[in-house]
């Protein structure tokens, strides 16, 4: 999804600064965001270890027992669910909201301004504290020798 998006801001780029107009500048704009509220789930979602979640032998949470002992059925496997389990969803919502806010209430571009930069904000700080403190990351991303930011390797 992150590359399709990037793909978007360099269309809505081209396009903008091909014909100087309005609705290519929102398709500039917007697809940042989204990339930024993509990759803010990316890290949150890489730094989360996941709750187990024990499996009973019908398929279902301990939880969902008849007799309410948590005890029911022989667990066979573990499942894991992610910490965040709206995070998506949340992330989506505000996403929606903010391009209805940037298309219908053009003259709230405040709203989008500030999105754009507590999410700019955000990812900073987490991809800094990534690299700068050490990440506590469960799953380590996979990078290649030929992967280098400023001429330096990542890990």
């Amino acid at each position: 999804i992150a590359y399709f998006i990037l793909v978007l801001i360099g269309v809505g780029s081209a396009c903008l600064h091909a014909t100087l107009h309005w609705v290519y500048q929102s398709s500039d704009e917007l697809p940042m965001v989204y990339l930024i509220t993509t990759y803010i789930y990316i890290f949150l979602e890489l730094e989360s270890p996941p709750k187990p979640k024990r499996i009973n032998n019908r398929g279902h949470d301990d939880d969902d027992d008849d007799d309410g002992s948590g005890s029911g059925g022989v667990h066979k496997k573990l499942s894991t669910s992610s910490r965040y389990p709206n995070l998506s969803l949340h992330l989506s919502l505000l996403m929606v909201v903010n391009t209805i806010i940037y298309y219908k209430f053009q003259n709230l571009y405040w709203v989008f301004l500030l999105t754009f930069g507590l999410g700019l904000t955000s990812y900073v700080t987490m991809v800094g504290r990534m690299f700068y403190k050490g990440s506590t990351m469960t799953k380590k991303p996979h990078f290649e020798k030929s992967d280098c930011a400023i001429g330096r390797e990542l890990f």
